[in-house]
């Protein structure tokens, strides 16, 4: 068994998977769930399933941590604002994608103080309109941003999506079959999302769904590239 992982954990049910899978693979399993403005149940929600995580693998398998990554969510969104806005117009208002890549860069930045090598979320092909959950706008690029910094990036359930319920349900760590979008669902709770929403519908009436991609995919290039760059700034520090 291996030493240590990271798991970015929101406490929904796909990321509560993700933990499972990673706690069945490691000693230790680092949850962190991040935080910022326009967050709400960050330290409510996602204990819910860790409980049932801790009966499951024991209480001392996990480690949780509540991170907020305002201050690098800024910095995603606002770098180089008018250079992004002149080149790539409405996709700069693709918040949910943004608010990711701040959780990213923060996660690397842990993994590498505490030396670890190995890092999952619940990311699943059915979310691929979110440009972190698509492998063809940010998430090869995400995969390779962590390998470029010695740490390997893995989505364990991204095949999984359908059947992410009935695998929890079966294994005693939800109580009910149906979950997501749900009084019952554990997610941490993003009031912006509606804006990510917004910008989806108003984008995909205006272009094709291969345009989505291949438009937001140039975008996250860009901003993938503004990360690797923070990073090494630290990197050449320590």
């Amino acid at each position: 068994m291996n030493d240590s992982c990271v798991v970015l954990y929101s406490g929904g049910c796909d990321s509560t998977l993700a933990a499972a899978m990673a706690a069945e693979s490691y000693k230790k399993v680092h949850l962190i769930t991040y935080s910022r403005a326009g967050f709400f149940k960050t330290d409510k929600n996602p204990r819910a399933n860790l409980e049932r995580l801790q009966k499951r693998y024991g209480i001392d398998k996990f480690d949780i941590q509540v991170i907020d990554v305002n201050k690098k969510f800024k910095f995603v969104q606002y770098h180089n604002y008018l250079y992004y806005l002149k080149k790539y117009g409405p996709i700069c208002m693709s918040i949910c994608g943004l608010c990711k890549l701040a959780m990213h860069w923060q996660t690397i930045e842990y993994c590498l103080d505490n030396s670890i090598k190995d890092v999952s979320d619940g990311a699943v092909r059915e979310m691929s309109v979110f440009p972190t959950q698509n492998m063809d706008i940010a998430l090869k690029g995400l995969i390779q941003l962590y390998a470029d910094f010695g740490i390997t990036f893995s989505n364990p359930v991204f095949e999984k999506g359908k059947d992410v319920e009935k695998t929890l349900y079966e294994m005693q760590l939800i109580p009910s079959l149906k979950q997501k979008m749900t009084k019952s669902d554990k997610q941490v709770v993003c009031s912006q999302q509606i804006l990510f929403s917004q910008f989806v519908k108003y984008y995909l009436s205006e272009h094709s769904w291969e345009e989505y991609v291949s438009n937001l995919h140039a975008f996250y290039a860009e901003k993938i590239d503004d990360l690797r760059k923070e990073i090494q700034k630290k990197v050449l520090k320590v």
